[in-house]
């Protein structure tokens, strides 16, 4: 992360729960360290858009985040917004990264994206228990030269 993203709370137990997400951002996302996002995932954690095959537990959150960073090796995550109520924490950011490996179905292309995400997350004891997102999917293929089908 660049800079600090904007931090809204509306009680300490939600800025905690921002804190989590704040942490899961540096230490995984910014780090490309797929594998310390075990750390930060509840043993029950569920994931409401896993991509196609993707199990929607805490391995897929590592597998998916393995095959992004295989097809956008400088890819990097700006966070720009966390807001947060009770145990829902609310992330803006924006991924940047240039695809030199194959992304799903599309092969390396060479070409930069620049895409805004939406993520709402739930947060429980300190752990990621849930997570949706949102993303310019249709922008990411524009950008990448395919479909507006994508691997998710």
């Amino acid at each position: 992360m660049s800079v600090a993203p904007n931090v809204f709370a509306d009680v300490e137990n939600a800025r905690q729960n921002a804190d989590v997400i704040i942490r899961f951002f540096a230490d995984v996302l910014a780090c490309r360290a797929p594998e310390a996002a075990m750390r930060f995932l509840a043993a029950d954690y569920r994931d409401e858009d896993p991509a196609p095959g993707d199990t929607g537990d805490a391995v897929g959150v590592v597998d998916k985040l393995t095959a992004l960073w295989a097809a956008f090796p400088d890819g990097t995550f700006d966070l720009l917004d966390v807001v947060a109520a009770e145990d829902r924490v609310f992330a803006r950011s924006t991924f940047t990264g240039t695809q030199t490996g194959a992304f799903g179905a599309l092969p390396a292309s060479g070409r930069a994206v620049s895409i805004g995400f939406f993520d709402l997350y739930v947060v429980v004891d300190g752990r990621i228990a849930g997570h949706r997102h949102l993303f310019d999917q249709v922008g990411m293929m524009q950008q990448l030269g395919g479909s507006a089908l994508s691997p998710h």
